[in-house]
C-alpha cells in the first residue's frame, strides 16, 4: 500500500475502531472509553494525519477537502456513539453538536497547515 493511502486512511480506520468499540462493549466504562478515544486518540490521530497528507506533494483534490472530511466524522463521533445508545435506550433522537464540527475542522486545519509548512520547507 501506498504512503498516500496510508496517510488518508490513518484517521478513518481509528474513527471506525473507535466506533466498533463502543458498540462491542470493548469497554466496560463507557465514561473512561470516551475521554480516552473520543477526547484523547482521536484529536491526536486528526491532527497527525492531517499532518501527513499536508506533507505530501498535492496532487488529488481530496487532499484539501480531507481537512473537512475528518471535521465532520469528528463531528459523528460522539453522535454514533453516545446519542446513538441513548436514542436506542429512550427513545429520544439527539440532535448533532456542530460545535464539534469546528473543534474538529481547526484540528485538521492546524495539521494540515503545519505539514504543507514542513513540506515547502524541505522542498
Amino acid at each position: 500500500m501506498k504512503k498516500k493511502t496510508i496517510c488518508y486512511l490513518l484517521y478513518i480506520i481509528i474513527f471506525f475502531v473507535s466506533i466498533f468499540g463502543f458498540s462491542l462493549g470493548l469497554s466496560r466504562n463507557p465514561f473512561g472509553f470516551g475521554i480516552i478515544f473520543i477526547w484523547i486518540i482521536n484529536p491526536i490521530a486528526l491532527f497527525i494525519g492531517n499532518l501527513l497528507v499536508g506533507m505530501e506533494k498535492k496532487t488529488k483534490w481530496i487532499s484539501y477537502l480531507y481537512p473537512v472530511i475528518t471535521g465532520i466524522l469528528f463531528m459523528l463521533l460522539p453522535y454514533l456513539t453516545y446519542s446513538l445508545a441513548n436514542t436506542i435506550a429512550t427513545g429520544n433522537i439527539n440532535p448533532l453538536d456542530f460545535s464539534l464540527l469546528l473543534i474538529g475542522t481547526l484540528i485538521s486545519l492546524a495539521g494540515y497547515l503545519i505539514g504543507v509548512f514542513v513540506y515547502h520547507m524541505l522542498t
